[in-house]
């Protein structure tokens, strides 16, 4: 028998080194925020009285037939509805299969906060 067993320590759990989810320095989330508050108040401002929605909205818009000529376009429906919105998921799931992998909290949060955009636009539209 070993005398000098794992048993009489004070812990036999092996330590779990991980880094912290939120490692940047606390000014970096300041300017985060602070930039995120100023370009809302612009596009706010900018939606005000609706002139530059209604100039793109023109671009595409055929005031002769009153409607937009690509609406049900089939390769434009194809490739930014359905393909790009699939490869934007199947890419999250696998970065979130290499985040549990690799056990990277940041990865994991960065791919579910990925994911909840699609499902967002998924249940409003039902």
């Amino acid at each position: 028998m070993n005398p000098e067993s794992s048993l009489n320590q004070s812990s036999t759990a092996q330590q779990i080194k991980t880094t912290a989810l939120y490692s940047l320095p606390t000014s970096f989330y300041r300017w985060q925020v602070f930039g995120l508050l100023i370009s809302g108040l612009v596009f706010l401002w900018l939606s005000r009285n609706e002139q530059l929605d209604w100039a793109i909205s023109n671009y595409w818009y055929d005031a002769a037939s009153g409607h937009f000529p690509w609406q049900n376009n089939y390769w434009l429906d194809l490739i930014n509805h359905r393909l790009l919105k699939q490869i934007v998921i199947v890419g999250a799931v696998l970065t979130l299969f290499l985040g549990i992998y690799r056990r990277s909290a940041r990865l994991i949060v960065s791919m579910l906060l990925l994911g909840i955009g699609p499902l967002v636009v998924g249940i409003l539209k039902a």
